[in-house]
């Protein structure tokens, strides 16, 4: 058996990867999606890499500020970290949907699926909205650190999302 020590410890570490990893990534994301600026590429590749970048400096900035919220005793919300926990696989989604679609395009030669991609993705943000909205009201003034106990509700709004 680990003591609480020796498992705050591993977490710090698998967090430090995390937080290099997915800014190597966020970089790559970032650089691609400058040079198809300066370019002027296509539109789809565009957004692949600015969702890519912006999913991965969610992911750099979640799992930094993980770590030291214990060690600073910090009282943040957990609606918040709800939002923080849950929009970058949202947009990991949709720039994986947009190569999807790259895909499609280039073995079809033509991208007819454009209004299935936005219309997904609408349905996804909108469902995630509500979602967020859904756990603010229920969490309205529950701080990370607090002791309690989960509603079923609350449960069921991050299994949903």
């Amino acid at each position: 058996m680990h003591n609480h020590r020796q498992l705050r410890w591993h977490w710090a570490v698998v967090s430090a990867v995390l937080v290099v990893v997915y800014s190597v990534v966020g970089v790559f994301g970032g650089l691609c999606f400058a040079k198809q600026m300066k370019q002027r590429g296509h539109l789809w590749q565009r957004l692949f890499y600015l969702f890519l970048m912006l999913g991965c400096g969610g992911r750099v900035v979640y799992f930094g500020i993980l770590e030291y919220i214990p060690v600073a005793d910090a009282r943040i919300p957990t609606s918040l970290l709800f939002v923080a926990n849950t929009v970058s696989p949202f947009l990991f989604f949709s720039a994986f949907l947009i190569l999807l679609f790259l895909l499609v395009e280039i073995y079809h030669g033509e991208l007819r699926h454009a209004r299935l991609f936005v219309t997904l993705n609408v349905m996804m943000y909108a469902t995630y909205g509500a979602c967020v909205i859904t756990n603010c009201i229920i969490a309205r003034n529950d701080g990370y650190n607090e002791d309690r106990r989960s509603t079923k509700l609350e449960n069921a709004v991050i299994v949903s999302s």
